[in-house]
């Protein structure tokens, strides 16, 4: 297996472990359930007899593990309550996310860290402006991964990728209706006009709500040294080759590099820095002069 499937079945070994620690006769049925999802797409998977998960989760794609990992904790999460289950549970998925930062960040793994309970609307900016009335709720389930949000609500599934998402907790100014709640907002656009998912929850869930998925946009968002320098001498008009040759980096580096810096819309497709790129390279400079 190469890092990026290490780094998953290692994760979802950990969630298994724990879950078995808390609950056993609870985690032997949730995991009796829940690996039907990994044997359906394939993926080998079993139990040591220190309840060690074990195995080759590669066919299973971003949704199936999701679906793995939810199928897992949702008995947890109805027995003890999400809110209260994952008070305590988050300590376990961001120490991880924290021991193996640089290789998720570099593999750009795609895992679950934590499920809010929360009630949900998605709308455009014109909608919301010409909405007269209560607001619209579902009861929602929100899960921050790494790369994104995902919003369960009224049997749907919206999927927020994090290069998607462009405000997180932006105040709404609207009564709804639901005592001791606040409302905010994440703004997003994917194609088309920008929408807003509006939430609505208690402070103390929407606090860690907004925290945790602001860290992790920002996370998404942070460049590697390698990925400053390029950009650095991007604006210095150094072609690809020139990248390679005078900066000793391989030609895969170089492209990898090039291909993120696209992605986080810091160039164009042509390559050419963008406002968002000249701002983040100001900063990179300003560092670079505080360590000469």
């Amino acid at each position: 297996m190469d890092e990026t499937e290490n780094l998953r079945l290692e994760y979802m070994s950990l969630i298994v472990t724990t879950l078995f620690k808390l609950d056993l006769d609870l985690a032997r049925d949730a995991y009796k359930r829940a690996k039907v999802v990994p044997q359906a797409a394939g993926a080998d998977c079993g139990l040591t007899k220190d309840l060690t998960l074990t195995g080759d989760l590669s066919n299973l794609d971003a949704n199936g593990y999701l679906n793995f990992f939810n199928e897992l904790v949702t008995p947890f999460e109805s027995r003890y309550g999400i809110t209260k289950f994952w008070n305590t549970f988050m300590k376990l998925t961001m120490k991880f996310y924290a021991a193996n930062r640089d290789a998720i960040l570099k593999t750009r793994l795609d895992i679950p860290l934590m499920n809010f309970d929360m009630k949900c609307c998605v709308m455009t900016q014109s909608e919301y402006a010409n909405h007269q009335g209560d607001m619209d709720w579902d009861e929602s389930i929100l899960t921050v991964k790494t790369r994104g949000l995902v919003v369960y609500s009224s049997g749907t599934t919206v999927h927020l990728p994090v290069d998607s998402i462009i405000t997180v907790g932006r105040e709404i100014y609207r009564k709804n209706g639901e005592t001791g709640n606040i409302l905010r907002s994440v703004d997003f656009r994917k194609k088309g006009p920008m929408q807003s998912l509006l939430i609505s929850a208690q402070p103390n869930v929407m606090l860690e709500f907004i925290k945790l998925t602001s860290f992790m946009r920002k996370e998404f968002l942070r460049l590697e040294p390698g990925e400053k320098e390029i950009l650095f001498y991007l604006s210095k008009l150094w072609t690809a080759d020139d990248l390679v040759s005078k900066l000793n980096k391989s030609p895969e580096e170089v492209t990898e590099a090039l291909k993120r810096l696209k992605e986080l819309e810091y160039t164009d497709e042509y390559g050419i820095i963008t406002p968002t790129g000249i701002q983040a390279l100001h900063e990179y400079r300003r560092k670079r002069m505080e360590e000469m």
